[in-house]
């Protein structure tokens, strides 16, 4: 895109910009997600899915969709002669069942249902907080466990989805990009893989774009799942160098 001008004249024209108006998404890369789900079945209802690299928060809009299960409202309860006692615990979310939760070194802004945190993926406070947030509630540590990690609980995995839509800006040298884009899918897999992220069947899906050295992580995915795919969503612009690798029933290894 080589000036202001083009890209509106781009933008008015592209359908997925107008469509993600109507709908509410933060991004149009949301309809990626929406595609890759319809083709593949990724996200199931009352899933766990871990959303990296998630600004602006399209792609958590959109698994939040489809794995947040939504409790019926309580019926209105019978007048009552005095107020009910009052409670010291806000009320409990609508939500019921499934969690999604967005990671990002830039902020993201509150999505319902979603969990969303600031920082740096790698890093111990940072992965020590995904922990607290994927873990089911009544298997959380308590608050003294949390404080002394030798009294922590040992890890089980929690995450049904691993999502990365990660990209560096690109800079114009195709092979340039591809090492940058790969060394984000080999990061993102490491995350995947800590014990208490992915589990044993899950699915995982990060940006890829097709050049020299790709080989070697496509090899790398297919010992680690079942199945493999390349994904170029209708929603990826036809111009784009960039698809999606889509990797089904993760092998983890089981510990004695």
């Amino acid at each position: 895109m080589n000036s202001p001008k083009q890209w509106i004249a781009r933008q008015s024209r592209d359908p997925f910009v107008k469509q993600r108006a109507r709908d509410g998404y933060r991004s149009r890369a949301a309809y990626k997600l929406d595609d890759m789900q319809r083709r593949f079945s990724l996200i199931k209802r009352g899933a766990v899915v871990l959303d990296l690299g998630g600004a602006p928060g399209g792609w958590a809009q959109v698994a939040a969709k489809y794995a947040i299960k939504q409790s019926k409202p309580a019926p209105a309860a019978a007048e009552q002669s005095s107020p009910p006692a009052p409670t010291t615990r806000p009320p409990r979310a609508a939500a019921t069942a499934g969690r999604v939760v967005s990671i990002d070194l830039l902020p993201i802004d509150p999505i319902p249902n979603v969990v969303c945190i600031q920082g740096d993926m790698t890093s111990p406070a940072v992965l020590a907080t995904l922990q607290d947030a994927i873990r089911p509630a009544h298997g959380k540590a308590s608050a003294s466990s949390v404080a002394g990690s030798s009294s922590r609980p040992a890890t089980t995995p929690f995450v049904d989805v691993v999502l990365s839509d990660m990209a560096h800006p690109f800079t114009g040298s195709r092979t340039a990009d591809v090492a940058r884009v790969i060394a984000l899918c080999e990061l993102a897999l490491d995350v995947a893989e800590r014990p208490e992220v992915l589990k044993r069947g899950g699915a995982f899906v990060c940006k890829f774009i097709q050049g020299e050295g790709d080989q070697e992580l496509r090899q790398l995915l297919k010992s680690k799942f079942d199945k493999v795919a390349y994904e170029k969503p209708e929603a990826s612009r036809s111009g784009s160098a960039e698809g999606y690798l889509v990797c089904l029933g993760y092998k983890r290894q089981t510990i004695a």
